[in-house]
């Protein structure tokens, strides 16, 4: 959908106008408008500074250009610019091994049985 530069300049008065109507609490209609790459600037235009999104499982930053989540993006883990590591992902803005993590095996939040180790991403992996 291509929009004209007028329409464009509109939209983001009506963003900027409802961000600080809404100041102390976030409203459900910015969160259903600011989704994770959706474009900002850090001066000028920061409009994802803390929106929650996804039912309170994102956390969306400015980061140069774009809006990210900071909860699970793991070139912007915890913070703008924080990349994780090889054999990490971004669980809860924390870059985590998920090679041989039984709390995170495989992927974030992904627990192994009790007694069940983590090996290689998989529980019980023998």
């Amino acid at each position: 959908m291509i929009m004209s530069k007028t329409r464009k300049k509109s939209m983001s008065l009506t963003i900027f106008h409802f961000r600080h109507h809404f100041r102390s609490s976030r409203s459900r209609f910015l969160t259903s408008i600011i989704k994770k790459g959706t474009q900002c600037d850090q001066k000028a235009r920061n409009i994802c500074n803390g929106v929650s999104a996804n039912k309170g499982t994102s956390l969306l930053f400015c980061c140069k250009t774009h809006c990210r989540n900071v909860l699970g993006d793991r070139n912007n883990c915890g913070r703008c610019g924080q990349k994780c590591g090889h054999g990490e992902r971004c669980c809860g803005g924390v870059c985590t091994k998920i090679l041989h993590n039984v709390n995170h095996c495989g992927k974030c939040n992904k627990k192994c049985s009790a007694g069940v180790g983590c090996e290689n991403g998989f529980c019980g992996y023998a």
